[in-house]
């Protein structure tokens, strides 16, 4: 699993919520260039971005990865999360060719069902 999160604390609880589920091999970069490279080397079957500040280097990868512009893998399961969005943001977001949305603060509750 990769993860882009650039906020360090969210990054540090995300890690341990997934922990909790049995996650293993989460490997989570701050840097969306990192991130870039990682999707793109990496054997990764998940992939999780925040999208706020990253927004247009996110969508580059979301769109990427089923092109395999970005990566091999085409079939990588990828999520967006998202805090406090407009419905505008809500819709890019989605657009992007991401499978789900997660919402901000992350939570394990969330992320299982």
């Amino acid at each position: 699993m990769i993860i882009g999160e650039p906020e360090k604390h969210d990054a540090q609880e995300m890690e341990r919520e997934l922990g909790v589920l049995g996650m293993q091999n989460v490997k989570i970069f701050r840097n969306m260039d990192r991130v870039a490279q990682a999707v793109h080397s990496e054997e990764a079957d998940l992939f999780l971005c925040n999208m706020f500040g990253n927004e247009s280097q996110a969508r580059r990868i979301f769109s990427g990865v089923p092109n395999q512009q970005v990566g091999d893998n085409l079939f990588m399961a990828m999520m967006s999360m998202a805090g406090m969005m407009t419905e505008d943001d809500v819709r890019r977001s989605i657009d992007t060719g991401t499978d789900d949305l997660i919402t901000l603060p992350f939570r394990r509750d969330n992320f299982v069902t």
